[in-house]
């Protein structure tokens, strides 16, 4: 691959920056820069993508939001990849290198999220849900909602579980929303580890377990959530 990569072969660049990238190493992501350049240079979808989101996170380079819109757009528009388009709604949408766009930002994102993007699925849940950049449709929100959780999107499905157990879009279904809550905390969502722990505790849809909710409120303080630390204080339990 290195042989193929220094010959200039643009996928081989591309494989190599990666395997660089992996060593999480200063150094290694020096070098994942100028294999996915040099790649990307050569109009390769995935370089250029690669290169932008190091330059929108601001690894192994100076974060340059204008730098990473650059790439997203070459990507985008050399091969269609569905994360490019969704980088460039990200950029669109917080005038990230760009000026801000609303309704720019839901066209990439919608791009995105109808190539199967579960991010930009969930992202486009939210722009019908507000009704940022057009159409307002808690309809069409929920359609999405429910594909980027089909896609095990774990923000999506705890999304899903309040909209079922508030009832806001659809009539309340406490088992659907304990079925969507069980996701999102297997997928690690702080407040719904937090939530399963607070039902297991009071027998709320499921047998009343302190020991299940214990797990669950420590599994969320470890996430970081304060209401779950507080309770362990209460039932005298440190965490370390």
């Amino acid at each position: 691959m290195i042989k193929m990569a220094q010959l200039g072969n643009s996928k081989a660049q591309c494989m190599l920056g990666t395997f660089c990238f992996k060593s999480e190493t200063t150094a290694g992501y020096k070098k994942a820069i100028a294999w996915y350049r040099l790649s990307a240079n050569q109009n390769n979808s995935d370089a250029q993508f690669l290169l932008g989101n190091c330059y929108y996170k601001g690894t192994g380079v100076k974060k340059d939001y204008r730098e990473a819109a650059v790439w997203f757009m070459r990507s985008a528009r050399t091969n269609g990849r569905a994360c490019s388009y969704y980088g460039l709604g990200r950029c669109y949408y917080g005038g990230n290198g760009i000026e801000e766009d609303l309704q720019t930002a839901r066209i990439w994102i919608k791009r995105a999220a109808e190539k199967g993007h579960a991010e930009a699925q969930c992202e486009l849940g939210r722009f019908y849900y507000n009704g940022m950049g057009g159409e307002k449709s808690v309809e069409k929100s929920l359609i999405w909602f429910r594909r980027s959780a089909g896609n095990n999107f774990a923000y999506s499905q705890a999304i899903l579980s309040r909209i079922y157990a508030e009832g806001l879009v659809v009539e309340k279904d406490d088992k659907e929303a304990l079925k969507w809550l069980r996701k999102a905390a297997n997928g690690g969502i702080e407040h719904s580890l937090f939530a399963l722990g607070v039902r297991y505790e009071k027998g709320i849809g499921v047998s009343a377990s302190n020991q299940k909710a214990i797990k669950y409120y420590i599994k969320a303080a470890k996430k970081g959530s304060i209401k779950a630390k507080l309770r362990l204080d209460e039932m005298g339990i440190s965490v370390d």
